[in-house]
């Protein structure tokens, strides 16, 4: 074990909660704030020129579809989840995939725009833009098993997108080496709880790119998806009707010239850790103070100066 600094020497490590409790009472605030009136959408008509009755059944039933599909794809949870990455980093990512979602048993499936937060661990985008919202590329990068990939594609005619399924097989059966793995990737891998070559070996790092190619230069806004570095699974150009990438992106302090937001972390870390010192010392005195450490018979023969060395202030 490496040597303690002075300021280090402890026999106790206790966190201070201020920082949990900031978070969490900004993150529900904004989500209560936000929620309060449900639903917190409605719909309008753009031609009045319809018999009423028929106009109101049919706005009725869009609300209807529209509360269905969020609460089948829980979009309040993952709603909470984002507030409280926001808050915490600055600046929250939101991914919006098409996808299926499973109502009964008997195959009634619906689709849904899902809603899913994304750390900020699994996304990179052009630190060279000044904001965020403009940058030139944006990514993600997830982890899959062999399974998970080959179901990528499973559902892919249905929902018009285009996989590659011949590459998303190979790419699932192709067995991982986890010396080949990034060094950070594998560093993440270990921190999730893949604690052996072995686990790690059996999942498959997917990066999804979204934004331009400057090898091309035509200006237009390209979707890739690439296994372990080398399986091009999906490759096009971004084909949505508004052009837009299906990330939403969210700042809470925008700052001057910085590309992402500021959040409780850049703003408070360094005093988190004054108070988690201040509380360490305070308990560590009241720890000494309990077990008399500082009693010492005067015949005993034991010299004051030789027991500096034992304070941990």
């Amino acid at each position: 074990r490496p040597a303690l600094r002075r300021d280090e020497v402890s026999f106790s490590r206790p966190r201070s909660t201020e920082f949990f409790r900031a978070a969490e009472t900004l993150a529900t605030m904004m989500y209560r704030m936000s929620t309060a009136q449900e639903p917190f959408f409605e719909t309008k008509a753009m031609e009045y020129d319809v018999d009423p009755y028929i106009l109101a059944d049919k706005l009725c039933a869009i609300e209807s579809t529209l509360t269905t599909q969020l609460d089948s794809s829980d979009f309040g949870q993952k709603l909470l989840r984002a507030y409280r990455s926001l808050v915490i980093f600055g600046t929250v990512f939101v991914e919006e995939n098409y996808r299926l979602i499973g109502m009964s048993p008997f195959g009634r499936v619906l689709p849904v725009t899902d809603f899913i937060p994304r750390s900020m661990l699994q996304v990179a985008f052009d630190r060279d833009s000044l904001d965020i919202n403009e940058a030139d590329w944006v990514s993600t990068e997830d982890l899959y098993s062999s399974a998970g990939l080959m179901a990528l594609g499973r559902d892919a005619d249905k929902l018009g997108q285009e996989w590659d399924k011949a590459a998303l097989e190979k790419a699932a059966k192709e067995v991982t080496r986890f010396e080949d793995i990034n060094d950070h990737v594998r560093a993440r891998l270990i921190r999730n709880g893949y604690s052996t070559p072995l686990k790690a070996s059996n999942r498959k790092v997917l990066t999804f790119y979204r934004g331009k190619l400057d090898t091309l230069n035509d200006g237009l806004e390209y979707v890739a998806a690439v296994v372990n570095g080398k399986h091009l699974i999906r490759f096009h150009a971004n084909n949505l009707q508004h052009g837009l990438r299906q990330i939403r992106i969210a700042k809470w302090v925008d700052f001057e010239l910085e590309p992402r937001g500021l959040g409780l972390g850049d703003l408070l870390g360094n005093k988190h850790k004054e108070m988690d010192g201040n509380m360490r010392r305070t308990v560590d005195g009241a720890v000494l103070a309990t077990y008399n450490l500082w009693k010492v018979l005067r015949g005993g023969g034991v010299d004051i100066n030789d027991m500096n060395s034992l304070v941990p202030f």
